[in-house]
């Protein structure tokens, strides 16, 4: 049913018109056919790389994809090592078509936004991170990353990641006007939904 529906709305074509990472042309597998099985897997709930493998031994997933063989977990995490700035920005592009597609079957209507944070520790050295608020690992550094969604149908309308001494309220508007702008034109916003940690003065006077 899934792989029906993909094929429905061209959710393939889609990828290969705008995910533009090539691999060599001997490859087993192209960029733009790992992403559609990562997405299977994220579907399924196989959303850590070591589970990926056991869509390669499920004989109903296999004959669903025409038994082509899904990719190791391995090439998985090559594939993300080598993504750069432009694959993320591609990535956003994807998901905006993808809602753009769903409100075309809709009539302008007005929805909720919800708006939440949440700190992702980092191990290691990595860029980006900065000892802020941590409340399971004190003292480690963190990004803090902020998510938009439309509350009636749990869609992904923005997502940034920030240094982890940033507060919840910190850039936020920014970020919300990010998230309006990127919103199909039938969509009305009637409200936003957040904690208290996102509010102050300022922020209340303008939405």
């Amino acid at each position: 049913m899934l792989e029906s529906f993909k094929q429905a709305i061209g959710f393939k074509e889609l990828i290969k018109s705008t995910f533009t990472m090539r691999k060599a042309p001997n490859s087993k597998y192209q960029s733009q056919e790992m992403l559609d099985f990562l997405v299977d897997a994220q579907i399924l709930g196989l959303s850590r790389f070591e589970h990926i493998n056991d869509l390669r031994y499920d004989p109903g997933y296999l004959k669903i994809k025409g038994d082509i063989e899904c990719p190791e977990e391995s090439a998985f995490r090559r594939l993300f090592k080598a993504l750069g700035i432009e694959s993320l920005e591609e990535f956003r592009s994807i998901n905006q078509q993808l809602i753009a597609l769903h409100s075309q079957t809709k009539e302008p209507t007005e929805i909720w936004l919800d708006c939440d944070d949440t700190v992702i520790t980092l191990h290691g050295n990595q860029e980006g991170g900065e000892v802020g608020y941590n409340p399971r690992y004190h003292g480690r550094p963190s990004i803090k990353a902020k998510a938009c969604f439309i509350a009636e149908t749990a869609e992904l309308v923005n997502l940034k990641a920030y240094g982890g001494k940033t507060h919840s309220n910190g850039e936020f508007l920014n970020f919300f006007k990010e998230a309006e702008g990127q919103l199909p034109h039938n969509y009305v916003p009637k409200g936003v939904r957040m904690d208290k940690g996102f509010f102050d003065e300022k922020k209340l006077r303008i939405l």
